[in-house]
């Protein structure tokens, strides 16, 4: 194998040789189909009080959960769709668009 003067370092400290296996990644939090981005719901977080959706400046989006500020037992950024969260608190924006669907 032919190894380039200090590549040993660049693989980082604690290598020897073996392959470390990354955890499963969870779903994206927005799809690319053709040219158009289409983003997966949220679930709970996208009707929660306490979503921040950021936007990158690639375009991509993901969803912040405020709560994780104060509260290190919630994610920064959860796998979404999330379906139970004990901390879910419905906005006033949500709860106006089941009274009135319109």
């Amino acid at each position: 194998m032919l190894e380039v003067k200090g590549q040993a370092e660049l693989r980082g400290p604690g290598w020897r040789g073996q392959e470390t296996s990354l955890p499963e990644p969870g779903p994206p939090a927005v799809s690319l189909i053709g040219s158009a981005v289409v983003s997966v719901p949220a679930g709970l977080c996208d009707t929660c009080v306490h979503q921040q959706v950021v936007r990158t400046t690639r375009g991509s989006s993901f969803s912040l959960c405020r709560r994780s500020r104060e509260d290190p037992a919630y994610p920064r950024y959860p796998r979404v769709p999330v379906e139970r969260c004990p901390g879910y608190e419905q906005s006033d924006a949500a709860s106006r668009n089941e009274e009135d669907p319109a």
